[in-house]
């Protein structure tokens, strides 16, 4: 079943040289999440997803940044 469970995991890993969009780390989080969450997996294989997840909520909070500064910006914007 392990196998199995690596091709998944495998598949569903974000292409690096895709645009990696909050809503594609977001969801790739969220089934990193639930892998770990089951017993399907090896612990050197829940390590590399825990490191993967780390990595991708650091973009997620990165990009939240950004977004909040450019709406902070268009306030300010807008009020001048």
């Amino acid at each position: 079943m392990e196998n199995n469970t690596k091709k998944n995991n495998d598949i569903n890993k974000i292409d690096a040289d895709s645009e990696l969009t909050y809503e594609k780390a977001m969801s790739r989080v969220e089934q990193i999440v639930n892998l770990l969450e089951g017993n399907d997996i090896s612990l050197d294989e829940s390590i590399k997803l825990f490191d993967e997840g780390t990595k991708l909520t650091a973009v997620c909070a990165e990009k939240l940044k950004q977004a909040e500064l450019k709406i902070t910006t268009l306030k300010k914007n807008n009020e001048d």
